[in-house]
This record gives C-alpha cells, structure tokens and sequence, in this order.
C-alpha cells in the first residue's frame, strides 16, 4: 500500500489530487465488492468448510495487478545520498523512516493531521473487523447476510469515493473529510440508538441502513484523508512520507480493537446483556471519530501553490492570509 499511494501525486496535481485519489478508491471497493460475490457464490454452493473462496480471491488479485505491473512508468530512482554509499537498501530505509520521524515536527500542523488519522484509521478498522459480530450477536445475521452487508457496504462506498473526489477538489479536503466523519458520526449513532432493546428486539433494517450509511462514508473518508496527506508532502519524500502514513494506519488497527474489546467485557461483566455490552462497546469506537473531527478542525486546508512545508495550524493564520 505504500507504493501504491506513493503513486498518487506521481499522477496528479493540487487541482485534481482530489478526483484522483477518489477514482483510485473508488475502483479499489468494485474490486472489494466482485470478491466478496465470489465468497459469496462459494459459500452458498460449497459450504462454509471450503478454501476455495481464497484461492479465486488471490487469482483475482494477481490478475488485477498485472495492468500496473505492466502499464505503470515510474521516474527513475534517486541515487543513494553521499552518506548512504555502502550501505544496503534496508539499512538505508530504516535510516530515512527515522529521519523521517524526526523531521515531521518541522511540517508545521502535520503531527496534528497525523493524530486525527490515527483515529480516524482506529475508527474505521475497528468497524469493519467488529461488523460481523455486531450483526450476528445484536441483529442475528447468517454468514450469508454478512456477506451480502459487506457487499452493499461496498457498493455505496463506490459512489462515495467517487463523488467526494470531485466535492474535494471544489471545496477542499479538509472540508470534505469533516463532513466525512459527520457521516460516521451518524451511522454509529443509527446503529447504537436503533439497536436499543428499550425499543423492541433490534431489527435488521437498521444494520442494513448502517451499512449503506457507513460504505459512504468509508469510501469518502479514506480517500479523502490520503488526498489531504498527499497535498501536504513534498515530492521529493512522498515514498517515504506515504510509508509513514502507511504505518500509522498499522497502529491504528491496534488501539480501536481493544478498544472495543475492554469495553465489552467490562459492561457484560458488568451484567449488561450481550447486546448491550457490543452496543456499547460500538459507542466507545464512535468517540474516535468525535475526536478526529475536534482535531481536524485546528488543521488548515493547505493552499495550492504554497510551499508543502508551510502547513499551519488555524491559530497560526494571519487575517488577510
């Protein structure tokens, strides 16, 4: 994923970084949506039992990589800095991933941008990986209907990369990934008030509208945060800069999961039912996103033509900038 990203200012400017990294996403969740077809088709004709929903999965991948493998022309390399000569490769990117670490403190409001990514990330990876236990314990989904909730996931986060790549563009990424996580904000909050026992046994229909609400802002949410990353970052560092978002989405999938986890032992322990102990651990997930958009909003919209080092915080903007 690093290198894939690392390609997206290599095709795209500031006005069109949007659109592109939209088109990109949105054409990653078709891929998303014909695997999940092909599980689907596998299941309900070999059983739960089979590996062969893997198998199709990975022959898909690999004739999907093929266009960029063969298509995609990249600049040439840069050649090894002075003070890297003998040095292997690998000892050279862990030197420049450190480097890196040490350098983000000058990209004025980056570290800030980095923090409510992390959440952001935290957010969505601890959705989907809980998705289909919260819908089999609360909503009593099959393995079937599962698979069917992630397909149509899919298929709204089609339109919603998509389209929010050309919003993007018209009123800038920061704007766009704020309303974003409004989106998210309000299908957890669907899920969690929907779900309440004390109104009747939870009904499928509000999963479903989840989904669909959640696909929208999946789609639009992380393909707008890695168009905002990417208008920060100079060209001469975007493989390395993209590692280091790259890495940061890694650790996120730790925090949200055990997130969800403390909470929903703590509350059944606790002797809240099973549905209201992951109703509530859900809600714990929703205050990532709370967070996120607090943070965001002290992070400005960088401007197209400044130098991709002056990235500032709102309260360093002089009127008249």
């Amino acid at each position: 994923m690093p290198f894939y990203n690392a390609w997206l200012p290599e095709i795209s400017d500031e006005k069109t970084i949007g659109r592109i990294g939209g088109i990109g996403f949105a054409a990653g969740y078709v891929g998303a949506m014909l695997t999940i077809i092909i599980a689907l088709v596998s299941v309900l004709s070999l059983g739960t039992n089979s590996t062969m929903p893997y198998l199709l999965c990975a022959i898909f991948f690999l004739v999907f990589s093929i266009p960029a493998i063969k298509f995609l022309k990249e600049r040439p390399p840069m050649m090894k800095r002075p003070e890297e000569a003998g040095e292997s490769y690998v000892k050279i990117g862990f030197g420049r991933v450190k480097r890196t670490l040490k350098e983000i403190k000058n990209y004025q409001g980056l570290p800030l941008f980095m923090v409510a990514y992390f959440l952001l990330a935290d957010g969505i990876t601890t959705v989907i990986f809980f998705a289909a236990i919260f819908g089999e314990v609360v909503f009593s989904f099959s393995i079937a209907n599962i698979l069917i909730f992630f397909a149509v996931t899919q298929l709204t986060a089609i339109p919603g990369a998509f389209i929010f790549g050309y919003v993007a563009d018209s009123i800038g990424t920061k704007k766009t990934l704020m309303f974003t996580l409004i989106i998210w904000i309000s299908a957890l909050s669907i899920a969690f008030i929907g779900s309440d026992p004390a109104f009747g046994p939870p009904q499928e229909i509000t999963w479903w509208v989840t989904g669909m609400i959640a696909g929208l802002g999946m789609g639009s949410a992380q393909s707008t945060a890695r168009s905002m990353y990417g208008q920060y970052i100079p060209e001469e560092k975007k493989s390395e800069m993209f590692g280091l978002y790259a890495l940061t989405g890694r650790f996120a999938a730790i925090l949200g999961p055990l997130m969800f986890a403390l909470v929903l032992t703590a509350t059944y322990n606790a002797g809240f039912s099973l549905v209201d102990a992951n109703r509530y651990a859900l809600l714990s997930i929703l205050s990532f996103f709370v967070m996120a958009f607090l943070i965001l909003i002290k992070v400005r919209q960088p401007v197209m033509g400044e130098s991709k080092t002056q990235v500032h915080l709102e309260d360093d903007i002089r009127p008249g900038m």
